[in-house]
């Protein structure tokens, strides 16, 4: 370890960090969404359910593969043809999928503030957000299951009687399968250029709506979840940006280590949904409280029922 430069250890560390907290912060989110009868009632909790499960499958590839790269030396594109292309799947798929449950989030939550219509037959029909979700996630998987046929190859070279078998990712064996860079251009128009236009416009007429809306009882806990998606969308726009002008504009110029840097700073934000809905939502820090307040109950009881046990054991003895 100590040849391996101190900016490369923080960033492998890092990573590994990222993966640990946000795999335990996003599935405490689930829990306490999937758990609340009070949260499931909003549209928006049901896309930050996906949401918090597309954030988790995202942390495990490009993310924690900088881990594996530094301390242990090897990358999921070098291991095999078949780890080479699911890592490819998973990576761009994940963070595609996240960005447009936001956008679609952030569209549901406008028209629900707006269109009293749209609340009554689509926002409170839990069947037509789950079709819509899965639709998203459907699309996206269509649209990137190329990588699981045509990417990568194995290169098979025999060097003085001996065979070396070399795996080749970001490219194929077919002439006419052009991936790159023709793919880091589509992927940066339908997971940074796009849903960030949707999401910037989207907000702007949320911040308008309820600018203008008086507030009662009932406005005030919509709001509530409005101030989480807001911050949501802020946190993703925040730290989307810096990693997509490093890779798209500045690739060429910007060191491997600060584009790793950067790519940290865009995977802290899938790692810091549980942090945001806790700070924002009122009534996410309730349902946490509640469940916090019965597992610690639950613990006192057993000990006390441990420790009223345990001298009739040591009697009998």
């Amino acid at each position: 370890m100590s040849t391996i430069p101190v900016i490369n250890q923080f960033i492998g560390a890092y990573s590994l960090l990222l993966t640990i907290f946000g795999t335990i912060g996003n599935l405490l989110s689930l829990f306490i969404f999937l758990k609340s009868k009070i949260l499931r009632k909003y549209s928006t909790c049901k896309f930050l359910i996906a949401l918090a499960i597309i954030d988790t499958l995202s942390l495990y590839w490009w993310n924690l593969q900088r881990f594996y790269k530094v301390y242990f030396g090897f990358t999921y594109n070098k291991l095999s043809v078949a780890s080479c292309r699911i890592s490819m799947f998973m990576a761009y798929s994940t963070l595609e999928i996240s960005s447009w449950l936001l956008v679609l989030m952030s569209l549901d939550r406008f028209l629900n503030i707006k269109f009293a219509c749209y609340r009554q037959r689509i926002s409170f029909n839990p069947k037509m957000v789950r079709n819509l979700i899965l639709t998203t996630i459907s699309c996206f998987i269509l649209i990137n299951c190329h990588h699981l046929i045509f990417n990568g190859y194995a290169d098979i070279t025999v060097t003085n009687g001996t065979q070396v078998v070399t795996v080749v990712c970001y490219a194929s064996r077919y002439s006419w399968y052009i991936l790159w860079p023709v793919w880091e251009y589509f992927h940066l128009i339908i997971y940074v250029c796009v849903p960030f236009c949707f999401i910037l416009l989207c907000n702007c007429l949320i911040i308008r709506q309820v600018y203008f809306t008086s507030f009662n009882n009932n406005r005030r806990r919509k709001f509530n979840m409005t101030l989480t998606l807001l911050t949501t969308t802020f946190c993703y726009i925040i730290m989307l940006l810096p990693s997509s002008l490093g890779f798209s504009v500045f690739g060429d110029v910007l060191s491997s280590n600060v584009l790793n840097l950067l790519d940290c700073i865009l995977y802290t934000y899938h790692s810091i949904g549980f942090i945001i809905y806790t700070l924002t939502g009122q009534e996410f820090r309730s349902e946490l409280k509640k469940e916090l307040n019965g597992a610690l109950h639950c613990l006192q009881l057993s000990f006390k029922n441990n420790t009223s046990i345990h001298p009739l054991v040591t009697t009998n003895r």
